[in-house]
């Protein structure tokens, strides 16, 4: 069946969902689709609506590179499965043909940099605690205000679609998006419809161009510097649409004159990969082929302090310059052949350490 035939389908069903059983039944049409026998039961769903808020989400402390650490939250195992089947309506629902590049199919770090390439001046700004800055009121507003049909669906039966996909959390003293929950993503852009929007319009005004990732929002343009006001009107269209604020220490004013990176991407004149980052991969290919499998292993585990194995990471990170630079690049074709002639001994002594 057709995304389209989807879309009209879960809209449709909207405004006729009355109950617990109705909603496990809207629920599984996104699952029958993808014709899928896990679909979800009643009491999967009763379950998940019932529980304490520590009993849905257990939470997690990440290292960022700075040092600081960030809360992430993951969702139970029947919990999940019912934020991914929400996932995917939310998906099928959303109008990508905004700012956004985040998240949606079609899109992707690439296609954000690209419209910031060649500029004088590229403006990186991140949104200070970007996923936990959407309250379930946040969310409730976009769903009633965008053309999905949750204006007309039962509110009460909306509030616990709701309840299932926020959290709780005492420092903010209400729910909200957890960051680490897989319909969070697709629910930012769904409350950044309106945001966005705004943001547009004022680069417009501004002449410059704008896009956002997730949390990280860049402007470009022909212009040297930018005016006080610039700032002062960008914080009140973010309180406004929010409230979100600036994370200040992340601010990035980058001259053509100098390396210009959005989203990790080099932009200055087309969009590029890093040379640090070409040059970590040659220092690893390096490692791979000098020593024995077992060496090169311990090598890179030691100096990146991570589990991970170097085969995997190094495939990975070629593949990445590969979709960058594209597949027939020289500079890629001939990191894959270096990678190729060794991968079978690393993957053999995987299976051995099993």
């Amino acid at each position: 069946m057709k995304s389209i035939d989807i879309a009209y389908k879960i809209k449709n069903r909207i405004s006729e969902i009355e109950s617990v059983e109705e909603l496990v039944s809207w629920l599984n049409i996104a699952i029958e689709q993808k014709q899928s026998d896990e679909l979800i039961t009643e009491e999967e769903l009763i379950s998940c609506l019932f529980l304490e808020d520590y009993n849905k989400f257990y939470r997690i402390l990440l290292t960022k590179k700075n040092g600081e650490l960030r809360s992430v939250y993951i969702p139970n195992k029947t919990l999940r499965k019912i934020l991914n089947v929400l996932k995917e309506i939310f998906t099928i629902l959303y109008d990508n043909l905004g700012s956004a590049h985040g998240f949606i199919i079609g899109k992707s770090i690439i296609t954000n940099a690209y419209h910031h390439t060649g500029q004088l001046l590229v403006i990186n700004i991140d949104l200070k605690d970007f996923f936990h800055s959407i309250s379930h009121a946040m969310i409730e507003k976009s769903l009633l205000r965008e053309s999905y049909g949750f204006a007309k669906m039962n509110p009460d039966i909306l509030n616990k679609i709701i309840i299932l996909c926020t959290h709780y959390v005492d420092y903010y003293n209400q729910s909200i998006l957890p960051q680490g929950s897989p319909v969070s993503p697709i629910l930012s852009n769904i409350v950044c419809i309106n945001l966005d929007y705004a943001l547009n319009q004022f680069a417009r005004r501004s002449g410059l161009k704008y896009t956002r990732y997730a949390d990280d929002i860049t402007f470009s343009g022909e212009c040297r510097k930018m005016p006080r006001s610039f700032y002062a009107e960008l914080e009140s269209i973010l309180k406004e649409e929010g409230p979100f604020s600036i994370n200040n220490k992340k601010t990035r004013l980058q001259y053509k004159s100098g390396k210009q990176k959005v989203t990790g991407l080099v932009v200055n004149k087309k969009v590029n990969v890093d040379r640090k980052y070409i040059k970590n991969v040659r220092m690893l290919l390096h490692i791979y082929e000098k020593f024995t499998p077992l060496e090169a292993n311990n090598i890179f585990k030691h100096n990146s302090k991570t589990n991970n194995k170097l085969h995997q990471v190094l495939r990975g990170k070629i593949e990445f310059i590969g979709m960058v630079k594209g597949k027939n690049n020289y500079v890629y074709l001939k990191m894959l052949e270096r990678y190729v002639i060794r991968k079978d001994e690393l993957i053999k002594l995987d299976k051995l350490q099993l």
